[in-house]
Order: C-alpha cells, then sequence, then structure tokens
C-alpha cells in the first residue's frame, strides 16, 4: 500500500486504497485511468484559472485568441498562471 500512497502523493492522482489488491498490486489499467482523471483536472483548472484572469483584467481579445490557439493558450498560462503551491 505504500506504493499507492506514494503514487497518488507523487502524481497527485487519487487512488483509493480499496482498490489495491492482495500483495500491495492494483490494477494497472485502473492506475492509468485515475492518472488521466487528474491530469484532465489539472489541464482544466489551468485554463479556468486562465480565463479568470483575463476576464478580470478585461483582456478579452487575448481571452478570445487563447479559446482558440493552443500555443498561445500555453503562453499565457505560463506567464500568467502561477504555479500550484505559489498561488
Amino acid at each position: 500500500m505504500a506504493s499507492i500512497n506514494t503514487i497518488n502523493e507523487f502524481t497527485g492522482a487519487n487512488i483509493p486504497i480499496s482498490e489495491v489488491e492482495e500483495g500491495g498490486l492494483i490494477n494497472m489499467c485502473r492506475m492509468t485511468e485515475a492518472l488521466i482523471e487528474e491530469g484532465i483536472e489539472q489541464g482544466t483548472d489551468l485554463v479556468n484559472s486562465l480565463n479568470r484572469i483575463l476576464l478580470s483584467t478585461g483582456r478579452l481579445d487575448d481571452l478570445t485568441r487563447a479559446a482558440s490557439d493552443s500555443e498561445y493558450q500555453k503562453q499565457l498560462i505560463k506567464e500568467l498562471v502561477p504555479p500550484v503551491g505559489e498561488g
């Protein structure tokens, strides 16, 4: 179970201990699914944070462009959204 705790802590995933099989193993498909879900949630949080920043500062043109230009969106996230733990 220590390995599941380590995976949860390191990745931010939330794989329940109840899904650990006898011997401390977990179904790899379930672990992959949990990691993908966590990644999607983190990505959504980043985009929502960017949108709030752009709206609160009146940067509607940037918001419009970021909605259709993923490279520009990534650039704005790097510039404006504080890293996790700093904001």
